[in-house]
């Protein structure tokens, strides 16, 4: 996927579209991005049948169909109906999972936003910090396999995953670097992009 992209700044979509199907045909857990710049490729090179995948990929991530409303990917609306689409590639993700973080967070932001005594934000860390844990040790860093991920379009799409991570610096901040040796294990597994791992690091 590095290469592909090296080869889409200078021009060559047909030979970083063969290097993103290489890299494709890995049982690597892909990211977003990665079909989203293939799909670019896909549609430079009027390459329908990729363009469609690479659409299924990224809708299956919990992408809403808005996100493919953008002028330079009108191409989609000549090769299929995206609606239908949709349909065909619903999201496959961990609602209970994403149920979690979501609890986590509303927790995490009252006292944050109530301006809570100190105590009290810490206190509420502390119990955060073990469901924090649970995930990370059942799951890893939740992948956007399990919880969607951040596109933005004309209609800014959002994703738990940013939600995750504002858990994870608060929990940082507090001190508990020992999240790091499941971060690094997320990374070697291809679940954790590195650049987030970059910023947690």
């Amino acid at each position: 996927t590095n290469r592909a992209e090296l080869l889409i700044i200078e021009g060559k979509y047909d030979s970083a579209s063969a290097n993103y199907q290489q890299a494709f045909r890995t049982g690597f857990p892909h990211f977003t991005r990665d079909y989203y710049n293939a799909l670019l490729c896909a549609i430079e090179l009027r390459d329908s049948a990729l363009a469609v995948r690479y659409v299924g990929k990224i809708l299956e991530r919990n992408v809403g169909v808005d996100f493919f409303d953008q002028p330079h990917l009108r191409y989609l609306d000549s090769i299929c109906d995206l609606d239908s689409l949709a349909l065909r590639f619903p999201p496959r993700l961990n609602n209970a999972l994403i149920d979690s973080i979501n609890i986590l967070l509303v927790r995490d932001q009252y006292v944050r936003q109530h301006n809570q005594p100190l105590d009290s934000v810490y206190k509420t860390d502390a119990k955060i910090y073990s469901a924090v844990m649970s995930i990370l040790k059942q799951y890893g860093y939740p992948s956007e396999t399990l919880v969607g991920v951040d596109m933005y379009g004309p209609k800014n799409i959002g994703s738990t995953i940013k939600d995750f991570n504002i858990l994870l610096i608060h929990q940082l901040k507090a001190g508990h670097c020992e999240i790091m040796a499941y971060l690094e294990q997320s990374l070697e597994k291809g679940t954790l992009h590195p650049e987030t791992f970059t910023y947690y690091a």
